[in-house]
This record gives structure tokens, sequence and C-alpha cells, in this order.
């Protein structure tokens, strides 16, 4: 009986071992992923929070040196490890250290802390190629993109990156997403809209030539692309033809009447322009409708109209130089110089290296002042040299600069 009590307590006290290694173990395992997602969570807020651009501001500049002495995320980095010791298997510990090793620029131990999850994380492929790319691996980073499809990521960054006037970096970030998905047409067309803004035509046909090339959706977005290859090829009555066809569908771009008013403008249909141009400016107030209007106002020999559209264009945008460009230039082409040189001192004064300086020139000469416009034709000749001022300059003897 004694031996039998014996044997009951024996294999009572190894499952109540058995089931203290199994609570210490689950222990062990609860307490990793607490620490690593804690840890992860915190280290996202003071590193990425801080950092828009991060993980790949610097596919557009050099990798980043190592940083030692940045203690935070090497103290994070201790955090993860140790949750690693507890759970191999923490996802989100294995990418806290990850993203510790990405931020001090020590992309080998980031990629190699990634790849242990990146089978089953996307995110952790994800910042893997980013890693692979801080190291100069790029075909095996393009690789890691492609797998978790990464192209249109890479476009909308691009994007934002265009709409704070960062374009070399845009250009490279398109050019990455193509080199991810090739059959993006979207990608091509957001570089020919950068090409446009920076007036490389050759390079926005090439753009718009291989979108349109793959591009076999039914769209508002097609349609204004066709119109866009055409204006730039001089074929102004297809342009403004697949323009007006692009407002048929729901996807038209929202800039659409202001190309369409550029086309009638080029065809000589001067009163459709002004009308294209309106409809642009009642829909979203687009700046360049405004002076695209003026200016066509101002060709059509109607000053009060140009003056007052321009006016209204330094109202809706009063640190755009090219608005207050163009109202001086259309007050001083009407007659009024004393009214332009208010104008155009404002838009050489938010832009020096504007082409507005001969305007405000003239205007000082119109005037009789002399020695104003002297000065400003010499300014004038400075950013580009032009045998009229320097004609001018001559005959008003300016002093030689």
């Amino acid at each position: 009986m004694k031996a039998k009590i014996a044997s009951c307590n024996l294999l009572h006290l190894r499952a109540v071992g058995v089931a203290l290694c199994l609570l210490l173990l689950l222990h062990r395992q609860l307490a990793a992923a607490l620490l690593s997602n804690w840890g992860y969570v915190h280290f996202l807020k003071e590193t990425i929070g801080r950092d828009t651009e991060f993980p790949i501001h610097f596919l557009c500049d050099s990798p980043k040196a190592p940083s030692p002495d940045d203690n935070s995320p090497v103290g994070q980095a201790k955090v993860f490890a140790r949750a690693i010791s507890w759970n191999p298997s923490a996802t989100s510990a294995w990418q806290g250290l990850g993203l510790s090793h990405l931020t001090q620029g020590h992309y080998r131990e980031a990629a190699d802390s990634f790849s242990q999850v990146a089978s089953s994380s996307i995110v952790a492929e994800f910042l893997r190629g980013v890693s692979l790319a801080g190291n100069h691996d790029y075909l095996s980073a393009i690789e890691a993109w492609r797998f978790v499809r990464a192209g249109k990521y890479f476009l909308r960054t691009g994007i934002n990156y265009s709409m704070q006037g960062d374009s070399a970096c845009a250009e490279k970030l398109y050019q990455l997403s193509l080199e991810i998905d090739p059959q993006n047409p979207d990608t091509y067309y957001a570089l020919a809209n950068l090409y446009w803004g920076l007036g490389r035509e050759d390079l926005n046909i090439r753009a718009l030539e291989a979108g349109l090339a793959i591009d076999e959706r039914l769209s508002g977005t097609r349609s204004f692309y066709q119109g866009q290859l055409a204006y730039l090829q001089g074929r102004y009555d297809e342009a403004a033809r697949y323009y007006e066809d692009s407002l048929r569908y729901e996807d038209q771009p929202d800039r659409v009447y202001r190309f369409l008013g550029l086309a009638m403008w080029r065809k000589g249909d001067l009163r459709m322009a002004t009308l294209a141009f309106q409809k642009q400016i009642d829909a979203n107030g687009d700046i360049w409708a405004y002076i695209f209007s003026g200016r066509v106002y101002l060709e059509m020999k109607d000053c009060d109209q140009s003056i007052k559209i321009l006016g209204q264009a330094t109202e809706h945008s009063p640190n755009n130089a090219a608005a207050w460009g163009w109202l001086g230039t259309a007050r001083l082409s009407c007659g009024l110089a004393h009214q332009a040189i208010p104008a155009l001192s404002k838009a050489v004064a938010l832009d020096p290296q504007n082409l507005y300086r001969k305007a405000l020139a003239d205007a000082y000469r119109n005037t009789g002042q002399v020695d104003l416009a002297c000065s400003e034709y010499g300014e004038a000749l400075k950013l580009k040299f032009d045998d009229e001022i320097y004609r001018l300059m001559e005959k008003m003897q300016c002093p030689h600069r």
C-alpha cells in the first residue's frame, strides 16, 4: 500500500512539475510577446514618428554611416534581443531588432534580422529589401520588393516627394517603382507629370508613350494622357478632342479643363480657351488657370478683363511670383507703367531669379526712372544675356557693370 501511495505521489509531483514547466514556458513566451510588442510600439513612436521619410529616405541619398553613439536604438536592440532569447519566433521582436539596426545604418545586421521572419511577414520582407538596398545589394532588394508588390508604395511615396518639391527624389522612386512593376501605366504617367513640370519634353513624351502602350483601360485618365501626348507633339485639335473625351469619365483628372484651355489657345480658339480656364477656376481655383486666362485676355486686347483676372490670381495665391509678374506685365502692356512697378517688384522679391526683371526695368524706363531701369537691366543681363537689353543699356548710357 505504501509503495502504491509513493508511486501516486511521484506521479502527482511529476504532473505538477510538467504543469509548472508549461506555465513557466507560457509565461516566458507571454513575457517575450509583451516585451517585444511593447518595445516595437515604443520604438516606432520614437523613430518613425520623428522621421516621416523613414525607412526609405536614404534611397534618394547615400546610405548613412553607422551611428554607434545613438543610444536609443542600441537600447531598444537589447530589449528586442532579450525578447528573442525568450521566444525565437516572436515576429515583432525580430522586426524591432531589424528596425533598430536599420536606424543605426547597420544594414547587413538589419537584413539578417528581417530574414528571420520575412516568410511570415510582408512588413519584414519589405524592410529586408530596404536593408539590402542600404547595403548596395539592389538586385536582391528589388526581388524582395517584387515579392511583396511594393511598386505602388514607391509610386505613392514618389508623388509625395514631388508634391514637396523634391523632383530628384521623386524621379528615383518612380524609376524604382517601374523596376518592381514595369506594367503599371500610372507610374509612367506620374513620371510624365514630373517631366512636364521640369520642362523635359523629350522624356515626357517617352514616358507617355510607354504608359499608353500598356494602358488598356477605357478611362478619363487614359484619354487625358493621350491628350498630353498629342499636345506635346503639336497636334492641338486632337489634344482638345482627347481632353473633352476624358470629361465623360468619372476618373477625369482635376486639371483637364486647364489643359483643354491650353489646347484651345494653341489652336487659336481664344474664346473657348477662356471658357475652359474659367471652368477650371470654378472647379478648384487652379492658379495656372487664372494666369493663363489673364494672358489670353491680354492677347485678345481685353485689358480690363486681363488685369481683373490676374489681380484675382494674386489674391488667390499671394506668394506666386508668376501671378504678380503677369499682373505687372499686363498693366505695362496696357499703358499702366506706374501701376505695373509694384506688381513686378513683388514678383522679383518673391523670386529674384525670374525673368520679370526686364519688364520691371521697362516700367522704370517708361516712367523716367533711368537709374532704376539701368540697375534692373543689369540684373536681368546677369540672369540671361539679351542683345535687346544690351542695346537699350547703351542707348540709355547706363554705366558698365
